[in-house]
């Protein structure tokens, strides 16, 4: 060791090579590819280089341990840990170091904690994949001090780095939590939640129903107008074309599955809320109209689907076209402040044109809408498009296609978007603008946060094998006055007794030790070998005889016990029982659900169990007590009240866990005792779930929904 390195450590520590402070434990280890394990597949864990990487169904190892990468290791990543300790029994392959800390010396511990922080850059070879081989792994050169201190270093690393730790979870927490944050905003905003406290200091405002009625109202009658002077214009219009004439109104919103909006809002169609002007909805040209041959590097912007990001224009991938083609194709520009859509492969993702966007026209998988800005504000309504549950429920359940899925112009024309005032559309959008900026800077703090619980691990692991982070064996020793043993003594000591004991007991080879691990091995084989024939012995066919078939029928008819039986098993029973009856006794309905379960009789044992069960069907709505009797109070889904489903719904769905809707959708059927789900079952459920999620009582990613 260089006497530079040795003079530069705190007093009382010792620099040794890692062959002095640990037994070297690799002529144990024995590979086993991954055929081979998957079939002797157990519960002992099988490691390599960087961890656990499978199971098996021995072990070669029983006791704590520490593994070093020996080739595909982190050596030079130090955001990841390079050793690690494992306990109990075990399986190491050749591609991690197995290593034993000498009891009384050091520990595996304080060993791993060191080597994480240890420079290997001047004993791993390779370039592709580091390799650290056995005997350069020998002399890695390690600090340690007293035993003592030692202990003193791990556990005050050990609890410093839970903090760390703790830290880093928190902050990788954080993205799933802005995102549900910003799903929230978008929920509330488009349900008047977000705006609930503002609409009462300004209720005199034009209802927005009144708005889009006196809108299109006015609408018609310039149509009627213009109509009219042509229409005494001579040549102007051609008899031929009069059919034309006629007013098209644009598409009403269907408002019979639609939930519930503030007084002030109301329902409007894509089409209702689109300028009057011709082509305000439409999508870029299709087939021969633009070919990805004309594409170019230079000329006139075609935006597509890269260029449509969640909320956000981007210039990013860019497809441009020549000035000749764009004078052809300029039917397709696109305007300022028009909201685009994507309508292919990838769908919903919209934004708002800049308003100091450069010519451009859009292609064929993107839909561009000109807002009239009497009824509709365009950021609005991208953010309606954006966020609204029930805008997406719309799109989800009328998206065609297998390969490529998307929606037309006619789906996007008669999608209903919930509308409020003019004005308040403005101040949801100030308010949403300022709630999605916080998200976004609280992202980039937590961003360059990131990295720093990588760099405090450095920081600690770096103080402590400095001497710095406790106090010194030494500096107490002195305080109190008493004497100490360096680690060079301890060194010297622990190599004088391990000589001593060596001598005593005789050298063991390396042969001696993989002999006996192979006799284990073909210990092993030999066991599994009898098992499996065994088992091949009693599964030889044979012809059952008639009284066998009797037997094996009875025993397979007999219903489990009353106390294995999940609850909405029971739940179906009790709908079963009450199918076409009216009134029954309590006793009677009991013995009822006890046939449809497949018992017989009702003992004491299942009887006090269905009574239980029928407290539960009384709270779920499926029976209800008629003085003495019992009578049914639900027939079908549509007999519930609509804050029943919502209330079943968030009761079958745990706070913890995000569901898809058509789990939400089952589980909360079984709760009710339906078996089986029809058509009715499910929008009846799925329109509760839409309308829990508008309250604000669940919230929704388009995909999942979770409890709040």
């Amino acid at each position: 060791m260089p006497a530079s390195a040795k003079s530069d450590l705190p007093e009382g520590w010792v620099l040794s090579p890692m062959e002095d402070c640990t037994e070297i434990l690799d002529h144990m280890r024995i590979p086993v590819n991954g055929e081979e394990r998957r079939e002797r597949h157990g519960p002992i864990p099988y490691y390599g280089a960087t961890g656990q990487i499978g199971w098996i169904d021995d072990y070669l190892f029983d006791e704590e341990l520490l593994l070093l990468g020996e080739d595909g290791a982190p050596f030079l990543d130090k955001s990841k840990p390079i050793a690690y300790v494992i306990k109990g029994k075990s399986w190491v392959n050749n591609h991690a170091h197995v290593l034993r800390a000498i009891q009384g010396l050091t520990s595996n511990r304080f060993l791993k904690f060191y080597l994480d922080v240890f420079d290997f850059g001047d004993f791993v070879t390779g370039t592709t994949r580091l390799k650290l081989n056995q005997g350069v792994m020998r002399t890695i050169p390690v600090v340690f001090p007293p035993i003592a201190e030692q202990e003193r270093i791990v556990n005050k690393v050990e609890r410093l780095l839970a903090r760390v730790n703790a830290a880093r979870e928190r902050l990788a927490r954080v993205p799933a939590i802005l995102k549900r944050f910003r799903q929230s905003v978008l929920a509330s905003a488009c349900s008047g939640r977000l705006t609930a406290d503002w609409r009462d200091g300004y209720c005199n405002l034009e209802r927005a129903a009144d708005t889009v009625e006196r809108v299109l109202s006015k609408r018609r009658k310039k149509w009627e107008v213009t109509q009219t002077e042509k229409a005494r214009t001579p040549g102007k219009i051609s008899n031929r074309n009069r059919y034309k004439l006629k007013y098209k109104e644009p598409a009403l919103p269907g408002l019979w599955d639609l939930p519930g909006l503030p007084d002030s809002w109301c329902w409007a169609t894509i089409e209702q809320l689109a300028s009057p002007e011709p082509r305000s909805i439409q999508s870029g040209p299709f087939g021969s109209n633009l070919l990805h041959s004309e594409f170019r590097d230079t000329g006139i912007l075609a935006i597509g689907i890269d260029n449509v990001l969640d909320g956000e224009f981007s210039i990013g991938s860019q497809h441009r076209i020549s000035k000749e083609k764009y004078r052809e194709l300029s039917k397709y520009k696109a305007q300022p402040l028009d909201v685009l859509i994507t309508v292919m492969a990838t769908i919903g993702r919209c934004c708002v044109l800049p308003a100091d966007v450069e010519t451009a026209i859009i292609t064929k998988h993107v839909y561009r809408i000109t807002a009239d800005r009497n009824l509709v504000d365009p950021y609005y309504l991208m953010l309606a498009l954006r966020g609204d549950t029930e805008v997406w429920r719309q799109i989800n359940s009328q998206i065609r296609g297998q390969t490529r899925p998307g929606i037309n112009g006619q789906i996007l024309k008669t999608l209903a978007i919930p509308t409020p005032p003019l004005y308040e559309q403005q101040e949801i959008v100030r308010r949403v603008s300022d709630l999605l900026n916080l998200a976004d800077r609280i992202e980039v703090q937590v961003a360059s946060a990131t990295g720093h619980p990588d760099k405090l691990t450095q920081s600690i692991l770096s103080k402590a094998f400095r001497g710095e982070l406790v106090p010194t064996e030494a500096e107490l020793a002195r305080r109190e006055g008493r004497d100490y043993e360096p680690a060079s003594v301890l060194l010297e000591r622990i190599k004088a007794e391990r000589e001593a004991q060596e001598a005593k007991q005789g050298p063991k080879s390396r042969r001696a030790s993989r002999k006996r691990l192979r006799k284990r091995e073909d210990r092993t084989t030999k066991d599994e070998s009898e098992h499996r024939v065994a088992i091949s012995s009693v599964r030889q066919p044979t012809k059952p005889s008639p009284r066998a078939n009797v037997q094996h029928s009875a025993q397979k008819s007999k219903p489990v016990s009353i106390l294995e039986l999940e609850p909405d098993e029971v739940m179906a029973a009790f709908r079963k029982a009450c199918r076409g009856r009216g009134s029954l006794s309590r006793e009677d309905l009991l013995r009822e659900v006890a046939m449809v379960l497949g018992y017989q009789r009702t003992g004491s044992a299942v009887h006090e169990r269905l009574k239980g069960h029928l407290r539960a069907a009384i709270l779920r709505g499926i029976v209800e007590p008629n003085g003495d009797l019992v009578r049914p109070l639900t027939r079908t889904i549509d007999d519930y009240a609509l804050d029943f489903l919502i209330d079943t719904v968030r009761s079958v769905m745990r706070s913890d866990q995000h569901y898809r809707r058509e789990e939400a959708v089952r589980a909360s059927a079984q709760h009710l005792g339906f078996s089986r789900i029809n058509k009715q079952i499910d929008t009846t459920l799925r329109k509760a779930i839409s309308t829990a999620i508008r309250r604000g009582d669940l919230v929704s990613d388009r995909e999942e929904i979770w409890r709040i």
